[in-house]
């Protein structure tokens, strides 16, 4: 029996880890800086957000997949990483309400810079 998680109900713009249940391959289409609420600051931040071709949901950039893009890019600045295809993954975090964190699979060599 496949289970619904609430997420998939609701039209949330961020994606979250539940959502992927295989590797799925996205095209950025667009980079921006937004305000949100980080529960573990308890406070406002600012995160750089990723939007994709084909689809509404985003993806708030940890330092890890900030990391991660920039190695795929080959580039530093954001205007380099609109068109760039990315798969995201999910691996186990204890952090995560749902048990489970976003991770854009990195392949390629590190950037010399």
């Amino acid at each position: 029996m496949n289970k619904i998680h609430w997420r998939n109900l609701m039209k949330v713009e961020y994606l979250d880890a539940s959502e992927i249940e295989k590797d799925v391959t996205l095209t950025v289409s667009k980079v921006e800086k937004v305000l949100t609420y980080s529960r573990y600051k308890k406070g406002e931040e600012h995160k750089l957000v990723l939007h994709f071709e084909k689809t509404y949901k985003k993806l708030i950039l940890s330092a890890k997949n900030l990391k991660a893009i920039i190695k795929i890019a080959k580039s530093y600045y954001i205007d380099d990483w609109v068109g760039q295809q990315i798969t995201l993954t999910r691996e186990p975090s204890a952090k995560s309400e749902s048990g489970f964190k976003i991770v854009i699979k990195n392949e390629s060599k590190p950037l010399n810079a």
